[in-house]
């Protein structure tokens, strides 16, 4: 680990070689020795793509950024860095990149994704250890268990409790993980607290957004389609969707502007976030008037759906 490389051996002959890295420490891509590493562990084999998977850095809160995903093609030993964690100063369990110690990392082939364990600490030495999920595909992290440390005051979020997500509580150099993709069951050691433990994973799908359905509210409050020449005093949006994956936060976002501004992702309505259950449809409304409608000015909407995980539909636009 501290000579900075990955190394090989060749099982017919025991001969060790170097794969990757030339001992200087670093995040430098490349080929074979030209690329450097930094403290690298935890590797995961895509044998179908003949790729392969690692882990590097350690990091606190404030001080190194070498916490990276990275991979390396075995038919020219090409070094890409895939991933980089780098924490937030809001950081909130919403949020899930951020910088720590990685120690051990599992390959999901069926979502293209990778599960790693870290370890982190403050400048007051506080410590966590979590293991987040990073989608490989959208570049989304997300806490699945345990909870990192944060800024000065955090207390310690390393030990021992049970939970979901970020409520339960796992020892200091989480290792060993085993993935069974059949049964959505993330497998791995807790070092210091002297147990095998298991988390249990989603289908991670892009929520559905079914309709969206304009309505006229008129001065007495009643709801009428939209269209005619009735005055109105606001608008009635009713929405149906559906989020595949299971029990979730959903958000909707919508962006309405006069017909000639373009969309420019500002000034975005945010109705609520709504938890839901797997495959269930849901029609909710949200009433919007002024001061962002005015009578006789027309506009133009488009909406999108996200789920706690980051995973959107895409702007929709109306009108």
């Amino acid at each position: 680990m501290t000579n900075h490389r990955i190394r090989k051996i060749d099982l017919t002959t025991n001969t060790v070689s170097t794969l990757v890295g030339n001992g200087t420490s670093g995040t430098t891509d490349g080929i074979g020795t030209s690329a450097t590493l930094y403290y690298p562990k935890g590797l995961a084999l895509d044998s179908v793509n003949n790729v392969l998977y690692f882990v590097q850095g350690e990091a606190d809160r404030y001080s190194n950024s070498y916490a990276y995903i990275r991979k390396v093609s075995l038919s020219n030993s090409q070094v890409t860095s895939v991933h980089r964690e780098t924490m937030s100063a809001s950081w909130s369990p919403s949020y899930g990149a951020l910088n720590g110690n990685p120690y051990s990392i599992v390959l999901d082939t069926t979502s293209n994704a990778i599960y790693v364990s870290y370890t982190s600490y403050n400048p007051s030495g506080y410590y966590g250890s979590w293991i987040s999920r990073i989608d490989l595909t959208t570049d989304i992290s997300t806490i699945i268990a345990g909870y990192p440390p944060f800024g000065y005051w955090t207390p310690h979020y390393y030990g021992y409790a049970e939970g979901i997500t970020t409520a339960s509580r796992l020892g200091r150099w989480v290792g060993g993980m085993f993935l069974d993709t059949t049964n959505k069951v993330l497998y791995f050691a807790d070092q210091e607290n002297s147990r095998i433990r298991t988390v249990e994973v989603r289908n991670y799908k892009t929520p559905e957004f079914i309709a969206l359905t304009l309505y006229k509210r008129d001065t007495s409050g009643a709801s009428i389609p939209v269209g005619g020449t009735n005055p109105f005093r606001e608008t009635l949006f009713q929405y149906q969707f559906r989020d595949l994956d299971t029990a979730d936060i959903v958000k909707i976002d919508m962006e309405v502007k006069p017909l000639e501004t373009a969309f420019d992702g500002t000034n975005l309505i945010s109705p609520q976030s709504y938890t839901t259950a797997e495959g269930t449809l849901y029609t909710k409304s949200w009433i919007v008037g002024k001061p962002l409608l005015n009578y006789g000015q027309s506009y133009h909407i488009r909406y999108r759906i996200t789920d706690y995980d980051g995973f959107t539909t895409g702007w929709v636009s109306y009108g």
